[in-house]
């Protein structure tokens, strides 16, 4: 497995851990992200996709963490060829560590990234005294927390 030594991937705990499954890393000549081929291609798709959703909704920039963890989530739930078996990456990590007893991953509670979301006002927030007011404030989703909670981003 080739790496390029940085600490994004976890430094010395990814070293200790290559060491005790037996995988071989090959450390890349440093400044040559070219040896990095599939990580690099990897971040560069994932940042083109966050910044698409951002120019496009017009999000804020200093939410770009949020929107990188919730395509992360979408990505991690997908379909895609470079995995063998039909399965998405996450299914591909739960059967390493599970075997063959893996469940289907579920995308549906998946929206699309930067749409409009409308968060409920529990009631001891809402204003009591009028009966037409707002139950509902509207925020941009920007990412999941698991399958039944959604990350919602309220500028007000």
């Amino acid at each position: 497995m080739r790496f390029d030594g940085g600490t994004e991937y976890g430094g010395s705990k990814l070293v200790k851990y290559a060491r005790e499954h037996g995988i071989l890393l090959e450390p890349t000549v440093p400044y040559t992200p070219e040896q990095d081929g599939v990580a690099e291609r990897g971040f560069r798709t994932l940042f083109e996709r966050v910044r698409t959703i951002a120019i496009d909704y017009d999000i804020s920039k200093s939410l770009w963490p949020e929107l990188v963890s919730g395509m992360v989530h979408v990505i991690n739930r997908t379909a895609t060829t470079s995995i063998k078996g039909d399965y998405t990456p996450l299914q591909a990590l739960e059967r390493h560590k599970l075997g063959d007893k893996v469940k289907k991953s579920s995308i549906a509670h998946i929206r699309a990234l930067g749409c409009k979301a409308f968060v409920h006002i529990q009631k001891p927030r809402r204003v009591q005294s009028e009966k037409l007011a707002d139950r509902a404030e509207i925020g941009i989703l920007v990412g999941f927390e698991g399958e039944h909670i959604y990350r919602v981003y309220v500028p007000s």
